[in-house]
Formats: C-alpha cells, structure tokens, sequence
C-alpha cells in the first residue's frame, strides 16, 4: 500500500469499528418509521423469491437495495441486518469515495484530508444515522460520489474501464433512488 493511501485506511477501519461498536452499544436494528420496514418486508419477499422462484409481489420503490440485502442475507444473516450492513458498507465507500475528490482536487496533504474528511463527514450525526437506517440513501450516496470520481479519473487518463465504472455506477445509483438520475 502506497504512503498516501494509508491514513484513509486507517480512518476507514477506524470508522468501521465505530460503526460496529454504536451499532451493538445501541441495540439499532434500523427499522425506524414505514420506509424501513416496507424495505425490510421487500427484501424478505425478494429473498424467498430467490428461493423458491414465488413471485415478490409489486413495489413502489426501485429493487436494487432490497435485492442486494435478500441476497446477502442468503449467507445467513437476518434480512433487516443485511440491509443495515449494506447501509454502513456504503458509508464506508461514500467516505473513500469523498477523500479520494478531496486529494483529487490537492486539499491537504494526505493524513490531514482524511482525518478531515473523516471528522467532518463520517462522524456527522445526520450521516451516522443514515449508515445505521435500512434506507438506501447511504448506498445511492456511494454510488454517485463513485460515479463522480470515476468520471473525473476517466477525464485525466481516457481509461475505458473507468468510463464503464462510471457508467456503471450511475445506473447502480438509478436503480437504487430514482432522483439520482438527475
């Protein structure tokens, strides 16, 4: 690992203890309010569909989130938990995403943008909240910011992988939260 990638390495495992240890410290399973439990009801009809082919009946909503969390749950976990790690596995990114724009643009020196980037944007009580919510806000957050840094990659070298990473992760935020498109 490259000396500049060390200090968002090490805020990023930092952060991700964290994040485990308010999620056990509190209890939070994530169902807060109509949203997560209908995403959570979702995911659970997705996962029995993966299994057994019965249809997962309509929704409002676009199916990525709750298709990714009724499959990862097929490892075991309980449907509403897997949700809630896609949530903070997608605020780990959306914090990689934002320190790699951050060094992108010259803000800094590398430990003093992440630790930045970190207190300022990982540590956020409104972004904290969203990571541990089963919502897919966090993973439409990564997905963009993602998007973003790939394009502006893409600008610098004209790698075609970038482009379809890109173009990728675009749709990835579409099929997650519809605005995203915009």
């Amino acid at each position: 690992m490259n000396a500049p990638r060390r200090p968002l390495a090490a805020w990023t495992v930092g952060l991700a203890g964290a994040w485990l240890a308010v999620r056990f410290a509190t209890g939070f399973d994530g169902l807060s309010g109509q949203d997560p439990y209908e995403y959570a009801r979702f995911a659970d009809a997705l996962r029995a569909w993966l299994l057994t082919g019965a249809g997962p009946g309509a929704v409002f909503w676009p199916v990525l989130y709750p298709l990714a969390g009724g499959a990862l749950s097929l490892v075991g976990l309980p449907v509403g938990t897997a949700l809630q790690i896609l949530s903070g596995v997608a605020w780990l990114l959306t914090f990689s995403a934002g320190a790699r724009l951050m060094a992108m643009v010259g803000i800094a020196d590398p430990t003093r943008n992440a630790a930045f980037w970190a207190l300022g944007f990982g540590a956020a009580p409104f972004v904290l909240r969203a990571s541990l919510m089963v919502m897919s806000d966090m993973m439409a957050l990564a997905a963009v910011l993602w998007c973003i840094v790939l394009a502006a990659e893409w600008r610098r070298d004209d790698g075609n992988r970038r482009l379809i990473g890109c173009l990728g992760c675009a749709a990835v935020a579409t099929m997650t939260r519809y605005p995203a498109l915009l």
